[in-house]
């Protein structure tokens, strides 16, 4: 059985989100680091390698 087309939008605004959040600890860590916030750099890619897996596991499958 094919999923929902909710399920499938749900799925990707997910996808969406989790990639903007990474994308924004990237660009935030980046920041930090230019300004010596090293620790604060640190824990910002952290997060960013989380959302970036987030990512991957929310990735809507294509069904043939």
């Amino acid at each position: 059985m094919a999923p929902s087309t909710a399920a499938k939008a749900y799925k990707e605004k997910k996808v969406d989100t989790a990639e903007y959040i990474a994308s924004m600890c990237d660009e935030l860590a980046g920041l930090a680091e230019r300004n010596g916030f090293d620790t604060g750099a640190y824990l910002l890619r952290v997060a960013l390698l989380e959302f970036a897996k987030q990512q991957e596991h929310s990735k809507p499958t294509l069904r043939k």
